[in-house]
């Protein structure tokens, strides 16, 4: 029986990877840059984000330079067309069955800790999760990746063991976190990265439908 669920937020619970890539292609037209298409975005987004604007354009330099205004104009763009954005489909059914087998859910997310619990209060799902963890800089996410680093702090709090822990999202970075826990991984498609590139890393399940996860893990309970 898995005793924690740990879930990615953008394009993995959140139906928002079109709003992040037109909001990255928004930033991308302001520092006339060409935009991108959505495959290309699914191609190449990563984290840290200068990473994606480096393979879309921009130099080391200058992303060390406006990295601040990067982030600034992407979080105000995507605040102004997220305001409406719905969950995947299957979210609330999964949720409302992880709680049913009293399992703890936690969202471990690169999005900014202000409008990611904005979203949660507006969309009634804040209550479905015990914590989340997102970043309180606005620019970090540019800079580094710290999803392993808040989940192990985490963990050491917390009277679990490695095989009762299982994390979702739709990027490597989960399977990569996965891997280096000793968790189950699940990769999530049609979100921000591409199928391909999910699988090259090799995921413990790969699903098409957060449905699926209920069906991965039944019959444990």
């Amino acid at each position: 029986m898995k005793k924690l669920f740990v879930f990615d937020w953008n394009g993995c619970l959140l139906a928002d990877t079109k709003i992040c890539w037109k909001a990255n292609n928004y930033v991308l037209e302001h520092f006339k840059r060409k935009p991108i298409s959505l495959k290309r975005f699914q191609e190449t987004i990563v984290v840290p984000i200068q990473e994606f604007y480096k393979l879309n354009g921009f130099t080391e330099k200058e992303v060390q330079t406006i990295g601040p205004q990067i982030s600034k104009i992407f979080h105000e763009k995507y605040a102004q067309t997220a305001k409406n954005c719905r969950t995947r489909k299957g979210t609330v059914e999964l949720l409302d069955w992880i709680r049913k087998q009293g399992s703890t859910a936690i969202i471990l997310s690169n999005h900014h800790l202000q409008e990611l619990e904005q979203q949660l209060k507006r969309l009634n799902l804040r209550d479905y999760f015990s914590e989340i963890f997102a970043n309180s800089d606005q620019h970090e996410v540019v800079l580094r990746k710290n999803k392993q680093e808040k989940l192990e702090n985490y963990l050491k709090t917390q009277n679990i063991g490695k095989k009762d822990i299982v994390i979702l999202g739709d990027s490597v970075e989960e399977i990569h976190v996965g891997k280096h826990l000793g968790i189950t991984s699940i990769a999530v498609t049609g979100g921000n990265y591409s199928k391909a590139r999910l699988l090259a890393e090799k995921p413990d399940y790969l699903v098409n439908h957060l449905m699926e996860v209920k069906r991965i893990f039944e019959k444990e309970f």
